[in-house]
């Protein structure tokens, strides 16, 4: 039994297996990285939903001005122009 396993299988070499290893572990953080970046744009998307709910801006400035001083930042504020 013992010859029919060194004459059919081969022993490991160290190159494809550090490669093989490697390769594991840089798809593995890859993929994890892509689960956090999910989370990241989903809150993201939520974000600019509530924000585009607000009413819109009127005096632009102003309201901007209050808004970069109260820490909103105003991403994604709908606003009304006036000829």
């Amino acid at each position: 039994m013992c010859a029919f396993f060194k004459r059919n299988f081969r022993r490991p070499q160290l190159i494809p297996l550090l490669f093989i290893i490697a390769s594991t572990i840089t798809l593995t953080s890859l993929g994890a990285w892509q689960v956090e970046r999910l989370a990241w744009k989903n809150a993201l998307v939520k974000q600019i939903e509530q924000v585009q709910n607000l009413p819109p801006l009127q005096e632009l400035l102003a309201e901007l001005e209050h808004a970069r001083q109260v820490g909103d930042d105003a991403l994604a504020r709908r606003c009304t122009a006036v000829a």
